[in-house]
């Protein structure tokens, strides 16, 4: 049998923290041969800031599966990125209404995090807290159409106001 959880609002608590409980209770389950592990929309990045040194067996499914990654090394072992035609029209789509995103992606040798403007308080916090917790694929580009060279899997975007 394989166990397979959720992150936030499932086995995190609401800091998005793990408890010391759950972290030695899953660390025990896991060196004794529990088949567990996480899906989640957050990067395995991110994802290795919360749990830490959990020793997990099983890749790990991130980004709502865009991918299929091993988490300990950070190695893709399944991408499923957007094809060039819906990729293109997705940001043409947001940047028309004003609404520039964080892409997501992999460059062929790294992960990716680009950005190119920040346009309100949102974005500002996200890239932010970014910066503050190391995140080593955050990139400010000159033009968000350049990281569409990559293999993106994940549009962030942060607007007050809904796209009408």
């Amino acid at each position: 049998m394989i166990y397979i959880s959720d992150l936030d609002g499932t086995l995190l608590r609401n800091n998005a923290t793990l408890s010391n409980y759950a972290t030695e209770t899953l660390s025990t389950l896991l060196k004794n041969g529990l088949l567990f592990t996480v899906a989640t929309a957050r990067s395995v990045v991110s994802t290795k800031q919360i749990l830490g040194s959990l020793p997990f067996q099983l890749p790990i499914v991130e980004f709502n599966g865009a991918y299929i990654t091993d988490y300990h090394t950070g190695k893709h072992l399944i991408a499923h990125e957007f094809p060039t035609d819906i990729k293109e029209a997705l940001l043409s789509f947001l940047l028309e209404h004003n609404c520039p995103p964080f892409i997501s992606g992999f460059d062929g040798q790294k992960d990716c995090l680009y950005y190119d403007q920040i346009v309100n308080d949102a974005m500002s916090y996200y890239r932010d807290e970014r910066t503050r917790a190391g995140d080593k694929r955050l990139q400010k580009i000159s033009n968000i159409e350049e990281g569409l060279r990559a293999q993106i899997v994940c549009f962030t975007v942060l607007q007050k106001n809904p796209i009408k």
